[in-house]
């Protein structure tokens, strides 16, 4: 349901393949089906190749933030995209409790504090309210939007601007992929105009079929057409308050997060909302939006490295869990319990095997009907098989990572044995196994296309320079085949006579030769 309503507000092909997520892309001119934990896996590798040159060593261990709101299913697929990225995850840490490290960090008081952290990202938007007292980091409550962030309002700036084409025009462009992402890189340039100027405008050249778009917006067309988005916003913030069983009073200050939190009307409601006159030192600390999130995570992995104590972190659930053993229901943690938790229950195997199936809820909401609702999803069975009458003893765990798992025992020291038959959207061992050899195979071609669009920028300065038809030939080659994944000793044999590879600046001659032996 979620799936196949998202797909109507992406420009990519996404498909649901049995309730997995399949996404769909233009590759080497096929299509090509892809798991989200495969695009995690290549962000990661990424990100570890920019780290790398940075400090100029190996990264072998991280620690990965994620949203307050993801569920268990989630965080585990971001855990095993990690792992096929060549990264041992150390913890996986809540973004808004990460942003509220960096707070700590840089704001010295000696008072107890409850602080909100409002964050607002780009695709997700998470509430927290943190409790400070000296160094201890205590989450008293979340909650989450998981449709909820700057693409939001992006996307009804899209469908503004697509409407007011097609008046001027007539030519509509809501199934046409080429303009709605030239229309959607220009409507974020004119997104962040408008957080400093009353009116911005769009000036596109040759959108479609060779008509150019030109249409100023002010900055109160934009919040009259997000005025739904903002509500939503102020919503998360009233329940994360009511699930502290907290008053807006209680909140002592505000940490904006996310590049999101900067659109001035949001601002000005949270202003409206606590019943301040500014945002003044004491009410919105400033930490930089952008990098809060980050820093607080490199300063926990610098403390768990180096045995530091000196914070104490405290996190929560995000969203009750339920299990159903042998068809009866019985809820077992509640939203807003306090991590990492065990249970233990005591259970006798009456007919040789028990079954335990474990829930988590999970909020969605629909953009068409702009209702949220919830539903439980299921996590994982668990078959505990064994002699019957067989008294046993079930430990039920939820991490410090938010994550589940289940401990059974003989309390008689009989054999017994646990099958777990997990989410069909969490991986196997087989399945990360496939995928990790997928990555190595799409980054080799990432790395193949960098090499290629460097070589091909060096071409055409040097024609800009020249203007010898040698070089302009070796171009219009290299452009014509740059989607082909042509032979990179083709290029390499016509450059001859023409320029030496060495001569190209931030060109590895290392990894030209790694692609071409394999």
């Amino acid at each position: 349901m979620i799936i196949q309503e998202d797909k109507e507000f992406v420009t990519y092909k996404l498909e649901d393949n049995n309730g997995v997520p399949i996404i769909k892309i233009g590759y080497k001119k096929k299509l090509r089906e892809m798991k989200p934990e495969t695009i995690i896996a290549l962000i990661l590798s990424k990100m570890t190749k920019i780290a790398k040159e940075y400090i100029h060593k190996e990264i072998k261990e991280a620690i990965i933030t994620v949203p307050a709101h993801f569920n268990i299913i989630q965080r585990q697929a971001t855990k095993d995209a990690g792992r096929i990225a060549g990264l041992n995850v150390l913890r996986l840490i809540n973004e808004p409790t990460a942003a509220a490290i960096t707070y700590k960090l840089h704001n010295e008081f000696k008072d107890k504090r409850n602080v909100l952290i409002f964050d607002l990202g780009g695709g997700t938007f998470d509430v927290s309210i943190v409790y400070l007292d000296g160094d201890d980091i205590e989450v008293k409550s979340t909650y989450g939007d998981p449709h909820l962030g700057g693409e939001d309002f992006d996307e009804n700036l899209i469908n503004f601007c697509i409407k007011e084409f097609e008046k001027k025009t007539g030519i509509n462009i809501s199934n046409n992929d080429k303009s709605k992402q030239r229309l959607k890189k220009e409507v974020e340039k004119l997104k962040q105009d408008l957080s400093s100027l009353e009116e911005a405008s769009l000036d596109i050249e040759s959108l479609a079929n060779e008509k150019d778009f030109v249409l100023p917006i002010s900055k109160v067309d934009f919040e009259d057409m997000n005025s739904d988005l903002f509500k939503r916003c102020i919503d998360c913030v009233e329940k994360a308050i009511k699930y502290a069983k907290l008053s807006k009073k209680d909140i002592n200050d505000i940490a904006l997060v996310g590049m999101s939190s900067n659109i001035p009307k949001m601002k000005e409601l949270l202003l409206k909302f606590f019943e301040r006159k500014e945002m003044n030192k004491g009410f919105n600390i400033r930490i930089n939006p952008e990098t809060a999130v980050a820093y607080g995570a490199a300063y926990q992995i610098y403390s768990v490295k180096k045995g530091l104590n000196n914070l104490i972190l405290s996190d929560i659930i995000s969203q009750s869990i339920k299990i159903n053993v042998n068809d009866k229901e019985t809820k077992l943690f509640k939203k807003g319990t306090k991590i990492p938790i065990q249970k233990l229950i005591n259970y006798t195997i009456e007919k040789e095997k028990l079954s335990i199936k474990v829930f988590q809820k999970i909020m969605t909401y629909s953009k068409k009907n702009k209702s949220s609702s919830s539903f439980y999803e299921e996590i994982g069975e668990y078959i505990i098989e064994g002699e019957k009458n067989t008294k046993i003893n079930v430990t039920f765990i939820i991490t410090v990572d938010n994550l589940f798992c289940l401990r059974a025992e003989d309390s008689s020291r009989k054999q017994i044995k646990i099958i777990e038959n997990p989410n069909k959207r969490q991986l196997n061992l087989l399945e990360i196994k496939e995928i990790e050899k997928e990555v190595i195979e799409l980054n080799k071609d990432i790395k193949y296309k960098e090499i290629l669009t460097t070589i091909k920028n060096y071409v055409k300065g040097l024609y800009l320079k020249n203007k010898d038809d040698k070089i302009k030939d070796l171009l219009d080659y290299i452009e014509k085949n740059e989607n082909s994944f042509v032979d990179l000793k083709v290029i390499i044999e016509k450059s001859k006579g023409l320029f030496e590879l060495n001569e190209i600046e931030n060109l590895d001659i290392n990894d030209i030769n790694l692609i071409i032996e394999n």
